[in-house]
């Protein structure tokens, strides 16, 4: 069966399948690409090791002028509103860290939310798709 429909890989792109010969032919065109680039695979979990995040609703009552700190501009800034309901702080040199490790890593970020809300998160880390683009785990 798994030969005629394919694996689902859902998590990566929504009604993705693949057969097992397509999945073999990507994993060696892959790993060329990523041998002649000189380059591992990375992969980091979004939540509390690339950013923390909070509901709004959770918010003490100290930590609610935060609401009025956050950054439009999202390429300087490191604290953001998720869709009116969830406060976003990026680690300190996120951003920095990043870069680094892109020059020596194809990066992939996951995570167990919703692959909608890791998207929006994704844009605010890396604004012009540098560092992992759209490789999202979710």
């Amino acid at each position: 069966m798994v030969s005629d429909c394919g694996i689902r890989f859902d998590y990566i792109f929504d009604g993705l399948r693949l057969t097992l010969d397509e999945i073999s032919r990507l994993k060696v065109a892959n790993s060329n690409k990523l041998f002649a680039q000189k380059k591992l695979h990375l992969v980091l979990d979004l939540d509390h090791t690339l950013l923390h995040s909070k509901a709004f609703k959770k918010l003490t009552p100290d930590e609610l002028y935060l609401k009025k700190q956050t950054d439009s501009n999202t390429s300087d800034g490191s604290l953001f509103v998720l869709d009116d309901a969830y406060l976003v702080k990026l680690r300190p040199f996120v951003r920095t860290f990043l870069k680094e490790a892109s020059s020596m890593f194809e990066i992939y970020v996951c995570s167990m939310g919703s692959r909608y809300c890791v998207k929006k998160v994704a844009e605010f880390l890396d604004p012009e798709g540098n560092f992992f683009d759209s490789r999202i785990i979710a």
